[in-house]
Protein backbone atom coordinates (compact mmCIF):
# COMPACT_ATOMS: atom_id res chain seq x y z
CA UNK A 1 0.00 0.00 0.00
CA UNK A 2 2.95 2.41 0.87
CA UNK A 3 4.55 2.06 -2.36
CA UNK A 4 1.42 2.34 -4.27
CA UNK A 5 0.56 5.66 -2.59
CA UNK A 6 4.05 6.44 -3.24
CA UNK A 7 3.02 5.98 -6.85
CA UNK A 8 0.33 7.97 -7.14
CA UNK A 9 2.50 10.91 -5.69
CA UNK A 10 5.66 10.86 -7.12
CA UNK A 11 4.60 9.55 -10.69
CA UNK A 12 0.82 10.46 -10.60
CA UNK A 13 0.17 6.37 -11.29
CA UNK A 14 -3.13 5.23 -9.85
CA UNK A 15 -5.10 2.15 -9.96
CA UNK A 16 -3.12 -1.05 -10.03
CA UNK A 17 -0.10 0.69 -11.98
CA UNK A 18 0.52 2.71 -9.03
CA UNK A 19 2.43 -0.48 -7.70
CA UNK A 20 3.97 -1.33 -10.59
CA UNK A 21 5.35 2.46 -11.77
CA UNK A 22 6.93 2.86 -8.79
CA UNK A 23 9.01 -0.29 -8.04
CA UNK A 24 9.69 0.12 -12.00
CA UNK A 25 11.04 3.35 -11.97
CA UNK A 26 13.02 3.57 -8.78
CA UNK A 27 15.25 0.25 -8.86
CA UNK A 28 16.97 -2.07 -10.70
CA UNK A 29 15.58 -4.31 -13.26
CA UNK A 30 16.96 -7.36 -11.09
CA UNK A 31 15.77 -5.64 -8.67
CA UNK A 32 12.12 -5.34 -9.95
CA UNK A 33 11.96 -8.80 -12.05
CA UNK A 34 12.82 -10.07 -8.68
CA UNK A 35 9.61 -8.49 -6.96
CA UNK A 36 7.22 -8.55 -9.83
CA UNK A 37 8.20 -12.53 -9.73
CA UNK A 38 7.13 -12.86 -6.25
CA UNK A 39 3.75 -11.08 -6.41
CA UNK A 40 2.91 -13.32 -9.14
CA UNK A 41 4.20 -16.10 -7.96
CA UNK A 42 1.35 -15.24 -4.30
CA UNK A 43 -1.19 -14.27 -6.57
CA UNK A 44 -0.76 -17.95 -8.32
CA UNK A 45 -0.22 -19.97 -5.15
CA UNK A 46 -3.47 -18.14 -3.79
CA UNK A 47 -5.57 -18.98 -7.31
CA UNK A 48 -4.53 -22.44 -7.27
CA UNK A 49 -5.51 -23.21 -3.47
CA UNK A 50 -9.02 -21.84 -4.13
CA UNK A 51 -9.44 -23.44 -7.16
CA UNK A 52 -8.55 -27.04 -5.37
CA UNK A 53 -10.69 -26.03 -2.36
CA UNK A 54 -13.26 -25.11 -4.60
CA UNK A 55 -13.13 -28.48 -6.80
CA UNK A 56 -12.63 -30.44 -3.39
CA UNK A 57 -15.89 -29.09 -2.14
CA UNK A 58 -17.69 -29.72 -5.40
CA UNK A 59 -16.42 -33.39 -6.40
CA UNK A 60 -16.32 -34.50 -3.11
CA UNK A 61 -19.01 -32.83 -0.71
CA UNK A 62 -21.62 -32.20 -3.41
CA UNK A 63 -21.06 -34.79 -6.12
CA UNK A 64 -19.83 -37.98 -4.20
CA UNK A 65 -21.67 -36.88 -1.61
CA UNK A 66 -25.31 -35.98 -2.76
CA UNK A 67 -25.44 -36.71 -6.38
CA UNK A 68 -23.53 -39.89 -7.07
CA UNK A 69 -21.84 -41.48 -3.89
CA UNK A 70 -20.52 -44.92 -5.65
CA UNK A 71 -18.08 -42.53 -8.00
CA UNK A 72 -14.94 -44.07 -8.15
CA UNK A 73 -11.51 -42.29 -8.55
CA UNK A 74 -11.53 -42.41 -12.21
CA UNK A 75 -14.38 -40.46 -12.45
CA UNK A 76 -13.57 -37.99 -9.84
CA UNK A 77 -10.07 -37.51 -11.46
CA UNK A 78 -11.91 -36.90 -15.20
CA UNK A 79 -14.73 -34.27 -13.50
CA UNK A 80 -11.62 -33.06 -11.59
CA UNK A 81 -10.21 -32.13 -15.07
CA UNK A 82 -13.08 -30.85 -16.38
CA UNK A 83 -14.17 -28.77 -13.44
CA UNK A 84 -10.58 -27.19 -13.67
CA UNK A 85 -11.25 -25.75 -17.35
CA UNK A 86 -14.73 -24.83 -16.77
CA UNK A 87 -13.75 -22.74 -13.75
CA UNK A 88 -10.67 -21.44 -15.35
CA UNK A 89 -12.50 -20.06 -18.45
CA UNK A 90 -14.82 -17.98 -15.52
CA UNK A 91 -12.66 -16.99 -13.57
CA UNK A 92 -11.11 -15.71 -17.14
CA UNK A 93 -14.49 -13.92 -18.12
CA UNK A 94 -15.10 -12.75 -14.66
CA UNK A 95 -11.64 -10.82 -14.80
CA UNK A 96 -11.92 -9.40 -17.81
CA UNK A 97 -15.94 -8.22 -17.07
CA UNK A 98 -14.96 -6.38 -13.74
CA UNK A 99 -12.33 -2.83 -14.09
CA UNK A 100 -11.80 -2.61 -9.92
CA UNK A 101 -10.45 -5.09 -7.71
CA UNK A 102 -12.28 -3.40 -5.37
CA UNK A 103 -16.16 -3.91 -7.58
CA UNK A 104 -14.63 -7.51 -7.61
CA UNK A 105 -14.54 -8.02 -4.36
CA UNK A 106 -17.80 -6.57 -3.33
CA UNK A 107 -19.30 -8.89 -5.93
CA UNK A 108 -18.04 -12.03 -4.17
CA UNK A 109 -18.86 -10.89 -1.29
CA UNK A 110 -22.46 -10.23 -2.20
CA UNK A 111 -22.21 -13.24 -4.00
CA UNK A 112 -21.43 -15.89 -1.04
CA UNK A 113 -24.05 -14.04 0.98
CA UNK A 114 -26.82 -14.89 -1.90
CA UNK A 115 -25.13 -18.22 -2.10
CA UNK A 116 -24.45 -19.36 1.58
CA UNK A 117 -26.56 -16.75 4.11
CA UNK A 118 -29.86 -19.72 3.89
CA UNK A 119 -28.45 -22.73 4.31
CA UNK A 120 -25.50 -21.54 7.29
CA UNK A 121 -28.15 -19.75 9.24
CA UNK A 122 -30.90 -22.74 8.45
CA UNK A 123 -27.90 -25.61 9.31
CA UNK A 124 -27.15 -23.56 12.53
CA UNK A 125 -30.99 -23.01 14.12
CA UNK A 126 -33.34 -25.21 11.93
CA UNK A 127 -33.44 -28.50 12.95
CA UNK A 128 -35.03 -29.98 9.68
CA UNK A 129 -33.13 -27.80 7.60
CA UNK A 130 -31.77 -30.79 4.93
CA UNK A 131 -28.34 -31.07 2.84
CA UNK A 132 -30.93 -31.25 -0.48
CA UNK A 133 -32.37 -28.03 0.90
CA UNK A 134 -29.09 -26.32 1.46
CA UNK A 135 -27.46 -27.05 -2.03
CA UNK A 136 -30.98 -26.21 -3.76
CA UNK A 137 -30.89 -22.79 -1.76
CA UNK A 138 -27.17 -22.38 -2.57
CA UNK A 139 -27.94 -22.82 -6.75
CA UNK A 140 -31.16 -20.40 -6.62
CA UNK A 141 -29.00 -17.55 -5.13
CA UNK A 142 -25.93 -18.10 -6.97
CA UNK A 143 -28.24 -18.58 -10.47
CA UNK A 144 -29.99 -15.10 -9.12
CA UNK A 145 -27.21 -13.12 -8.03
CA UNK A 146 -24.94 -13.82 -11.53
CA UNK A 147 -28.39 -13.02 -13.03
CA UNK A 148 -28.48 -9.49 -11.58
CA UNK A 149 -24.98 -8.63 -11.49
CA UNK A 150 -24.41 -9.27 -14.86
CA UNK A 151 -27.69 -7.55 -16.08
CA UNK A 152 -29.03 -10.71 -17.68
CA UNK A 153 -31.99 -9.52 -16.53
CA UNK A 154 -33.61 -6.12 -14.66
CA UNK A 155 -33.46 -7.58 -11.27
CA UNK A 156 -33.63 -4.07 -9.09
CA UNK A 157 -31.34 -5.10 -5.14
CA UNK A 158 -30.29 -8.41 -7.02
CA UNK A 159 -28.64 -9.26 -4.27
CA UNK A 160 -31.67 -8.95 -1.45
CA UNK A 161 -33.77 -10.90 -3.75
CA UNK A 162 -30.74 -13.86 -4.08
CA UNK A 163 -30.43 -13.88 -0.19
CA UNK A 164 -34.53 -13.93 -0.15
CA UNK A 165 -35.10 -16.69 -2.89
CA UNK A 166 -32.37 -18.33 -1.80
CA UNK A 167 -34.18 -18.80 1.75
CA UNK A 168 -37.56 -19.46 0.23
CA UNK A 169 -35.99 -22.17 -1.95
CA UNK A 170 -34.14 -23.66 1.50
CA UNK A 171 -37.26 -23.94 3.35
CA UNK A 172 -39.32 -25.31 0.94
CA UNK A 173 -36.98 -28.00 -0.22
CA UNK A 174 -36.19 -29.20 3.22
CA UNK A 175 -39.74 -29.36 4.46
CA UNK A 176 -40.28 -31.59 0.96
CA UNK A 177 -36.63 -33.99 1.58
CA UNK A 178 -36.90 -33.89 5.55
CA UNK A 179 -36.82 -37.71 7.28
CA UNK A 180 -38.10 -38.26 10.69
CA UNK A 181 -35.28 -39.69 12.61
CA UNK A 182 -36.17 -42.92 14.45
CA UNK A 183 -36.93 -42.89 17.91
CA UNK A 184 -33.92 -44.60 19.74
CA UNK A 185 -34.99 -47.16 21.69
Amino acid sequence: ALIGMYGKVAFGASGTSAFFTSIISTMSPLVYSIIVAAVLSAIMSSCDSLMVGFNTVVLNDIYKGLINPNADDKTLHKADKLLTLIVSIVALIIALVFNSIIDLLMAIGSFKSAMLFASFFGALYWKRGTSKGAVASSIVGAVLFAIGEFGLVAIPQHELVAIAASGITYIVVSLATYRKAPAAA
